[in-house]
C-alpha cells in the first residue's frame, strides 16, 4: 500500500513484538514488498495495559536475536532501529535500562511523547535531559503537550522530531500538532501517519492535513491554541522537505536517500503535473497529488528491472489481462457500432493498445447524454475497489 501512494521509504514502529515470529513476518513483509524500511522493533501488543503507562517491563529481549541474526547490515534495504516507551510509558529506570540496550546494540531510537494530558506531567523529555541520556540518537513523536523549554532541548542535543498531522489533529486527547513550535525551537520536522486505523497512510493526505491545521489557527478557528501569531509558518517547499529528507534525517538513512543528491540512492516517483490545481509546482503537489496505480515498476541497485507480476489495485482485475473485443459492423448500415468495454484501442499516449473506455464511447455516441459522460469521468478518477470503471482495469 505504501508503495501505491508514493511512499519509497518506511519507518515501521511496529507494536506487535508479541513473540519472535511475530517480527520475523513482519521484517520479511518489508523484503517482500520492495519497499525501503527501517523497522522499529517495540514492544507487545498483548496486555498492553502492563507494558504502558508506568510498566514496569524492560523492552523485549528478542531484539538482541535480531539485531545478531536477522538485520545485522545497518546498509541494507531494510535496517533496525529501536522503539522505546521512554520515561512517558514506562518509568525513569526502566527506559535508561532499554536506552542503554539499543545503545549497545548500535540502534537509533525513537519514543512517542507528549501525550495528552499525561505527557504535559511526565515531562520526559526533561526527564531525558536531567539524567544524561538525551542525544541526538533520538527521534520524538508528537511532542503535542512537551513544553517549549524540551522543544528545545531536543534541538539543543540534535535529536528529530516528528509530526502525526493528521493523527493529531483528528484524535481526541492527543493534543495539537506542534508544528510551528519546533520551528520556533530551531527544529525542522519529519511527518509521520501513527496509526492507518484512524487516518490515510497517504503521505498527500498528511501534508495537506498539517498545512491545513496551520490555516485554521490563522484564521482564529482552532480552539484555545491562539498561540500561533508570532511563531514561524511553513509552506508547500517546507512540506515537501518535511516529508522527504526530515523522514530520512529522522530513520538516521539520510546519508543514503532523502534527497536528489550525487551518490545517494535514487528514490524517485513520478507526478503529474499538467492537470489541476493550478499555480506553484509546489503547491500543486501537496494539493493535488493522489495515489493512483499505474504500471509500477522496480529497479535494482544496478540498474536492472527486477520482474514483478502486476498485482490488482484499487481498481481490481488481478492483473489478468482482458481479452481483445473484434470490433463488429451493421450489416443493415455499415456503420460501427459503439465499441465493447475492454476492446482495445490505440492510445497515442501510451504508445500501444489499451483498453476502451466509456468516456471514449461519449465522444462518438451522441446519444450519450452529457450527465451520463460527467458521471463516466467521476467515476473514472475514483474507481472502487475490485470493479472496473468504464472499461479502465
Amino acid at each position: 500500500m505504501s508503495l501505491d501512494a508514493g511512499v519509497t521509504t518506511v519507518r515501521d514502529e511496529s507494536h506487535i513484538s508479541n513473540s519472535p515470529a511475530h517480527s520475523d513476518a513482519a521484517i520479511a513483509a518489508h523484503w517482500e514488498s520492495g519497499i525501503r524500511a527501517v523497522f522499529d522493533h517495540g514492544w507487545p501488543s498483548t496486555n498492553a495495559e502492563e507494558w504502558q503507562f508506568g510498566s514496569v517491563h524492560t523492552h523485549p529481549d528478542d531484539i538482541r536475536r535480531i539485531r545478531d541474526e536477522v538485520l545485522s547490515d545497518d546498509s541494507a534495504r531494510v535496517t533496525l532501529n529501536a522503539m522505546l516507551r521512554g520515561p512517558e510509558l514506562s518509568t525513569l529506570h526502566v527506559a535508561e535500562q532499554d536506552i542503554r540496550l539499543a545503545r549497545d546494540l548500535g540502534l537509533r531510537i525513537s519514543m512517542h511523547v507528549g501525550l495528552g494530558e499525561w505527557g504535559a506531567q511526565q515531562q520526559a523529555v526533561r526527564q531525558l535531559a536531567d539524567t544524561g541520556l538525551l542525544a541526538s540518537d533520538m527521534t520524538f513523536i508528537h511532542l503535542c503537550t512537551s513544553t517549549d523549554d524540551e522543544l528545545r532541548m531536543v534541538a539543543a542535543h540534535g535529536a528529530t522530531a516528528s509530526v502525526a498531522g493528521a493523527l493529531e489533529a483528528f484524535m481526541p486527547g492527543l493534543g495539537h500538532p506542534t508544528t510551528n513550535r519546533l520551528l520556533a525551537a530551531g527544529i525542522r520536522p519529519s511527518l509521520s501517519v501513527d496509526t492507518e486505523t484512524i487516518v490515510s497512510g497517504d503521505m498527500f493526505g498528511v501534508m495537506r492535513a498539517t498545512l491545513a491545521y496551520q490555516q485554521l489557527v490563522l484564521a482564529g478557528a482552532a480552539g484555545p491554541m491562539g498561540r500561533l501569531p508570532g511563531l514561524p509558518t511553513f509552506d508547500a517547499a517546507d512540506l515537501l522537505s518535511f516529508a522527504a529528507i526530515e523522514g530520512a534525517r529522522a530513520a538516521g538513512i539520510d546519508d543514503r536517500t532523502g534527497s536528489l543528491t550525487p551518490g545517494k540512492d535514487a528514490d524517485l516517483i513520478m507526478i503529474r503535473l499538467d492537470l489541476p490545481p493550478a499555480g506553484d509546482t509546489r503547491r500543486r503537489v501537496h494539493r493535488g497529488g493522489r495515489p493512483r496505480r499505474q504500471r509500477r515498476r522496480r529497479y535494482g541497485p544496478q540498474g536492472g528491472r527486477r520482474p514483478q507480476a502486476r498485482r490488482g489495485g484499487l481498481r481490481g482485475g488481478g492483473g489478468l489481462p482482458r481479452p481483445a473485443v473484434p470490433r463488429r459492423r451493421s450489416a443493415a448500415s455499415g456503420v460501427s457500432p459503439p465499441r465493447q468495454r475492454g476492446e482495445l484501442v490505440d492510445d497515442p499516449l501510451r504508445g500501444g493498445p489499451r483498453p476502451h473506455r466509456l468516456s471514449d464511447q461519449v465522444r462518438t455516441w451522441p446519444r450519450l447524454t452529457s450527465t451520463l459522460a460527467a458521471a463516466c469521468s467521476w467515476w473514472e478518477r475514483r474507481g472502487r475497489p475490485g470493479a472496473y470503471c468504464c472499461g479502465r482495469a
